[in-house]
């Protein structure tokens, strides 16, 4: 099982290790939560520029989407990406080709409820066999 949870909701943390896919981590989460780990997962970060244009309404949640994907199928590879995109890979191997382990929490700034890209990851994963428990 994957979670999914904002850096801001600390009581929604899997116990496995954070899975930061944001651009940075909040100032002083490190301090407030030293007692867990938090590694960079950089094949799920998104471009800057996205952040920006998404943050001041230039691009709308579809686009953000679309423009999200073309960027992991760039790192991914088309042939994984087609088979991931369509749910064809397997829980297991998912998670390989996306750098998880069962039990990690995949972080980022947005609350639960808003527009993230744990989203979009949570729908690939649940695609292909993977268990998601988004928060």
């Amino acid at each position: 099982m994957i979670y999914t949870a904002s850096f801001f909701e600390p009581k929604h943390f899997g116990d496995g290790k954070l899975v930061s896919i944001a651009m940075e981590i909040p100032e002083n989460f490190m301090i407030t939560h030293p007692e867990r780990e938090v590694v960079l997962n950089e094949l799920l970060q998104p471009r800057w520029g996205m952040v920006g244009s998404r943050r001041a309404g230039i691009i709308n949640t579809k686009t953000y989407g679309k423009q999200y994907f073309l960027i992991l199928r760039e790192k991914i590879g088309r042939v994984d990406w087609y088979d991931l995109q369509n749910g064809k890979m397997g829980a297991e191997e998912t998670l390989r080709t996306l750098v998880l382990q069962d039990g990690d929490t995949i972080v980022c700034w947005e609350k639960y409820g808003q527009f993230c890209r744990r989203i979009l990851i949570a729908g690939l994963l649940e695609k292909n066999g993977v268990i998601v428990r988004r928060r």
